[in-house]
């Protein structure tokens, strides 16, 4: 069975009609004075048994939160104080805050901060992607390790398309319905494979379809179906070029070209995420397309 792949989706805020603007605090080893100096955190929720609270902020960290916890002690007893992240303004921690789900029942709220721990005392945030996106539905993810900006035409409907943001602060541009990854790492998505040469436009029609038949036993053969099937579940997507929607793994440091899981059935129909039906593939193992903005 194919490893279901891990996803989290946060909200994203657009600041302006025209672009995305992502600002990224690089989280990182600060001194204990500069902690001080940030005077807004975000407060999870305030408990009274200790192992409770480090339970949720074990749970937190699991989530990739930067979770921690602070004891304060009155004439009551001790309260535990479970709180996320350093910031350097009420409206900072706000719209963290909103971001942020529910938990143990309650919503997230900034608060003053008091002993934030220097390992997660933010240094000074850098632009990391400005980018045009009027009408599009954009969705800020984490996909595996990475940050990911999702942004996908409606109308008329198409692939979206994935900026993930790498680790060395460059941008990795890919084109599909979905991106994950699995539980051994490898990259998991759907994508319109072009049955047609890029050169398409200068090459007579028996290159054309030799090229498409190719591909079409290819695919057929490595998933175990007819070429009547892959035949039947091909489409143009709208630009006349005859596609498949299929389903690939990429494995961490792979010399060898993605691993062909399936084949999307479009005209099962066809969604943000893209077809409804596979073949080869139980679509329940793949993520779909999650909450975002």
């Amino acid at each position: 069975m194919t490893p279901q792949p891990r996803l989290t989706a946060f909200r994203l805020r657009l600041p302006a009609p025209l672009a995305v603007v992502l600002l990224v605090a690089a989280w990182g080893l600060a001194s204990l004075a500069a902690a001080q100096q940030i005077p807004y955190t975000v407060q999870v929720v305030a408990l009274s048994d200790r192992d409770a609270a480090l339970n949720v902020v074990g749970d937190l960290l699991r989530q990739g939160f930067p979770a921690y916890v602070v004891r304060s002690t009155s004439a009551q007893g001790d309260v535990f104080r479970v709180r996320v992240g350093a910031f350097a303004n009420r409206l900072a921690a706000l719209r963290y805050a909103e971001a942020m789900p529910q938990v143990a029942g309650g919503q997230p709220v900034p608060a003053l901060a008091e002993a934030i721990p220097p390992g997660i005392t933010p240094l000074a945030p850098r632009l990391l992607l400005e980018e045009p996106m009027a009408g599009l539905d954009v969705r800020l993810l984490r996909v595996g390790g990475e940050l990911v900006v999702r942004a996908q035409q409606r109308t008329p409907l198409a692939p979206a398309d994935y900026l993930v943001l790498t680790a060395g602060g460059g941008v990795e541009r890919l084109s599909a319905w979905q991106l994950s990854e699995d539980a051994t790492g490898a990259r998991v998505w759907v994508r319109d494979m072009p049955l047609w040469p890029d050169t398409w436009r200068e090459e007579p029609e028996e290159v054309r379809e030799g090229y498409r038949s190719s591909f079409i036993g290819l695919v057929a053969e490595r998933l175990d179906l007819a070429p009547e099937e892959v035949e039947a579940a091909q489409y143009s997507a709208g630009t006349g070029v005859p596609h498949l929607v299929v389903v690939e793994r990429v494995s961490p440091g792979a010399t060898e070209g993605p691993e062909l899981l399936g084949l999307g059935l479009p005209a099962s129909g066809m969604t943000p995420s893209g077809p409804l039906a596979y073949l080869g593939v139980d679509p329940e193992l793949l993520p779909g397309l999650p909450d975002g903005v």
